[in-house]
């Protein structure tokens, strides 16, 4: 069960590290992580997880926690604090009042501006500058839903760059309201011009959806989710 989750949930990270799922994936990790291509195999299918003390380093590098990678829901050590305001190295991200991504089917958003409220979230000056964000262009908001479990589960903070609207980065998990519904999930572009909508969850009631070229116009992408962060 925990080699299962723990496989999800790599599987998850190294999309969101910009590693693909293509052949030469298994040699990208093997040599990311100083391990052989088997020892990668195994990890990626479920039939077994990594020892103890190399843990640390594959969060580390994929920019999550253990406890997260084990199936936990925990923060990353990017955060500091809720409802709390930074220090004087720290950046306060704004949390969206009105807006709760669906991480399922999809819900109707009455009012997609949303309002400000004061819990808001405190991240480190270093992970900003690391990444290339700027505190401008990044809200938190919440998830609710399984479709996109185990990489984003209900409850969930996300925060979402929203200057990221207009070209889609194949794979990537992104924010949208898709003709009145509002919705987190991993967005394709496909050659004849639409875009294919899916979720991380297996389970056969989270289909893929395909969104025509010529029905483009009612998709709205909000922006791209570039952290995770469980409950606190």
């Amino acid at each position: 069960m925990v080699a299962n989750s723990f496989s999800s949930r790599l599987n998850a990270a190294l999309i969101e590290a910009g590693i693909p799922q293509d052949r030469k994936r298994l040699a990208t990790v093997s040599k990311m992580f100083g391990v052989s291509r088997e020892a990668v195999r195994k990890w990626l299918s479920g039939d077994s997880i990594p020892d103890t003390k190399r843990l640390p380093d594959i969060a580390n590098k994929l920019n999550v926690t253990v406890e997260w990678l084990l199936g936990g829901k925990s923060a990353g050590p990017e955060i500091l604090s809720v409802r709390a305001g930074p220090g004087e190295d720290d950046i306060q991200i704004p949390h969206y009042r009105d807006i709760h991504l669906s991480a399922g089917h999809g819900h109707h958003a009455s009012d997609e501006s949303g309002a400000y409220t004061d819990d808001s979230l405190s991240f480190k000056r270093s992970w900003l500058d690391r990444k290339g964000y700027s505190e401008k262009n990044l809200v938190v908001v919440y998830a609710s839903g399984e479709s996109m479990s185990p990489r984003i589960c209900d409850g969930d903070i996300l925060v979402v760059k929203i200057d990221e609207n207009h070209d889609i980065r194949d794979g990537r998990v992104y924010a949208i309201n898709y003709d009145g519904m509002v919705k987190v999930k991993r967005l394709s572009k496909r050659y004849d011009g639409s875009i294919v909508v899916s979720s991380d969850n297996p389970d056969p009631r989270y289909k893929e959806e395909i969104i025509p070229a010529h029905d483009l116009e009612l998709l709205n992408i909000i922006g791209r989710v570039v952290w995770v962060g469980g409950d606190m």
